[in-house]
């Protein structure tokens, strides 16, 4: 799984990615770049990771597919790794999350069919531009560094 917005939407002023980290990082690579940062600018006693939480209310839902009858499996968006998983099945992924957008764009080039169902209408962009119409030498762009630079 990787981020939405590439490594240069979300750098830290004072603390730079490490060279070999990909355009869009994963999870690890953001959960090294933030515990990075933190072990070199933030004290301990300000921040921590892995705190405890309490649930304070607990959330009941419908359950769409009976689970008696339904012969293929169940998998939470957190355990979806690569497009191999779905490879050649029917799937039905439920949620309009900006992640279930990109894991249904990510799937959709080994699945036999796919359902998104989502309360409202989707889009779903590449995440590189080619580039080389402004400069010879730069051939892809992320797209966040393109909407966001202004003399492009």
């Amino acid at each position: 799984m990787k981020i939405n917005i590439s490594k240069f939407s979300i750098t830290l002023s004072d603390f730079t990615w490490p060279k070999d980290t990909p355009v869009f990082p994963s999870q690890r690579d953001v959960y090294s770049y933030l515990s990075n940062y933190i072990r070199q600018s933030i004290s301990y006693d300000i921040f921590q990771f892995n705190p405890q939480a309490f649930l304070k209310y607990l959330h009941k839902s419908d359950n769409i597919i009976d689970d008696l009858t339904f012969q293929g499996t169940f998998m939470h968006i957190s355990d979806y790794r690569s497009p191999e998983q779905v490879r050649n099945k029917r799937v039905i992924l439920v949620g309009a999350s900006m992640s279930a957008t990109e894991i249904a764009a990510n799937m959709v080039i080994t699945v036999k069919h796919i359902v998104h169902i989502a309360p409202h209408n989707l889009w779903s962009v590449l995440r590189l531009l080619l580039m080389t119409f402004k400069d010879p030498n730069l051939s892809f762009s992320s797209i966040d560094f393109i909407f966001y630079h202004r003399s492009i």
